[in-house]
């Protein structure tokens, strides 16, 4: 059978948002990558589009939140504003709201504050608007039904364009994508993973000789590339669906709340709203009655729109990224990753290769991240991992509830900053 040899510092198998930020990082620090991805959508495909800290995680993780603020300007600066941009977002006072208008206020005024580098490449900070605003910002909300807004602005990005972006960057520093149909396996000198085989699109045999490192960041099939390496790790994929309603509704984005009080996101597209996701199922009913119960007349029906799988690694729920060092599986230089969500993507490039390179694999002088403090979990230490997610949670909510506390007693003190502005009209 025809085969082909190939030589890399860094093999990466898969081919979306952390591999495609993993070898954009690696490439800007002189470093070869070879990419090996089979064309699967996968959760960034079906992306809302958020590239926001969000003020919901400031609850379980806001050491995470102030790093994402970052990683938001981050992004803009690599790539034309264009791609990431503000929007104004709308999340109305009525009863879908889990808590009271008082306590949104508070955690937005939070929010604010604690992602200044967000804030300060935005319109404003957050506001409210009162009934007769809301009504003519956005006429087709239900009638007397919403007492108002409380708004925000965020950064959004098309996930489509953005991984377009990724990959033209990445060709344009040399990185070469080899499209695969099968990982065949691999071979082994001391623990040390000494050959890579691959059988690409066309059914040729690819071997990749002595790479330094080989990187297994294939999102929802890492679990199936762990299986040819003889590794079995718990892992959940965690289903989100995107709906689709045609029409023209809406002028700004809506968050709202199903009734498991998660976020429903509704967004205006040419043509059409999109709605999601389902968090972790694939009935896309429950997207379209909250829909439904936000416009005052009747509403187009839903229809699929797009849906991909996050993984969960704990089990307690994060966001951060993950690492998993497969030394104690026999391979030395294997590594797996994971970057938690989207805007997260660069950052875990950035500890990846900093653990790579403390662990010999790389050149003292040839990589410094961008990132002093350790963000991701050890995915081979579930104990410990969970441990830390339940102390940043219980860490996130006393922060939180002393700024509660200052709110209620002088709301004007907590917003002296000055930087809520409400938008000219």
């Amino acid at each position: 059978m025809e085969y082909k040899k190939l030589q890399t510092d860094i093999a990466i198998i898969g081919d979306g948002i952390a591999a495609l930020s993993l070898a954009y990082i690696a490439a800007k620090n002189n470093l070869k990558c070879i990419i090996l991805g089979k064309n699967i959508s996968g959760a960034t495909h079906a992306a809302t589009g958020f590239m926001a800290p969000r003020p919901d995680y400031m609850l379980r993780d806001l050491e995470l939140v102030r790093r994402t603020a970052y990683e938001c300007g981050r992004w803009r600066g690599i790539f034309d504003p264009q791609i990431v941009k503000p929007k104004l977002f709308l999340i109305p006072i009525g009863p879908e709201l889990p808590e009271s208008a008082g306590k949104f206020e508070a955690l937005l005024d939070f929010y604010d504050k604690e992602t200044a580098p967000r804030l300060c490449q935005l319109p404003s900070g957050y506001f409210k608007v009162n009934q007769t605003i809301l009504e003519k910002i956005e006429p087709n909300l239900k009638r007397n039904r919403f007492d108002g807004a409380l708004a925000l602005w965020e950064f959004t990005v098309d996930a489509g364009a953005l991984l377009k972006k990724m990959r033209e960057a990445i060709a344009n520093m040399g990185v070469e994508k080899i499209n695969i149909k099968e990982m065949l396996g691999c071979e082994k000198m001391n623990n040390r993973i000494s050959e890579l085989m691959v059988m690409n699109s066309r059914g040729q045999i690819i071997r990749i000789n002595q790479p330094r490192v080989v990187v297994n960041a294939a999102g929802s099939w890492i679990s199936d590339v762990w299986k040819v390496f003889g590794i079995s790790l718990p892992m959940k994929l965690n289903i989100g669906v995107q709906a689709k309603v045609p029409g023209r509704y809406l002028k700004s984005g809506i968050i709202t709340f199903g009734p498991d009080k998660k976020y429903v996101v509704c967004l205006q597209k040419d043509g059409y709203v999109q709605i999601g996701p389902t968090n972790g199922t694939d009935n896309i009913g429950y997207l379209y009655s909250v829909f439904a119960g936000l416009i005052e007349g009747p509403v187009s029906e839903a229809s699929f729109l797009k849906s991909g799988y996050r993984i969960k690694p704990f089990a307690v729920d994060t966001q951060r990224p993950v690492i998993w060092n497969h030394k104690s599986h026999g391979f030395d230089n294997f590594y797996s990753l994971h970057p938690g969500k989207m805007v997260l993507a660069l950052m875990a490039a950035d500890e990846l290769l900093a653990k790579v390179k403390k662990d010999g694999w790389l050149d003292p002088d040839i990589f410094a991240p961008d990132c002093e403090q350790e963000y991701a979990l050890d995915g081979t230490s579930p104990f410990k991992s969970n441990l830390k997610i339940c102390r940043l949670v219980i860490k996130s909510f006393v922060a939180l509830m002393l700024h509660y506390f200052k709110f209620l007693v002088n709301p004007a003190l907590t917003r002296k900053c000055g930087i809520k502005q409400k938008p000219s009209n």
